[in-house]
């Protein structure tokens, strides 16, 4: 072992340093998780909705996580539609009487 009085400082104020910061690690990680705590008190009336929603739109779904995703996947479809409703001929159907006087007009005979 190392008598150099100056290596003994050294590693001592090392060990003390690092001590420091890790305790200052450690709280620092616990602050989130005692943030999440109370949360765990909410849990109850965050299900109830996830319950509802479950047996009205998503009954095949397993989990909490599923039931998201089958309801996300529900908005995407109906937003899709909505936009598709509101483009005009979007569709590929033609809009009434949009296109039928020119037609007519300019039609070549055979």
């Amino acid at each position: 072992m190392p008598t150099n009085k100056l290596w003994i400082e050294h590693t001592e104020r090392a060990a003390w340093e690092f001590g420091g910061s890790f305790a200052r690690a450690f709280v620092k990680s616990r602050r989130p998780l005692a943030g999440m705590a109370g949360g765990v008190e909410r849990v109850p009336q965050a299900a109830r909705p996830a319950d509802e929603a479950k047996q009205k739109y998503a009954p095949d779904a397993s989990g909490y996580d599923e039931i998201v995703a089958q309801l996300l996947a529900r908005i995407e479809r109906l937003q899709s539609e909505l936009d598709a409703a509101k483009t005009p001929g979007a569709d590929g159907r033609q809009l009434r009487g949009a296109g039928t006087a020119t037609a007519t007009r300019f039609r070549r005979s055979r």
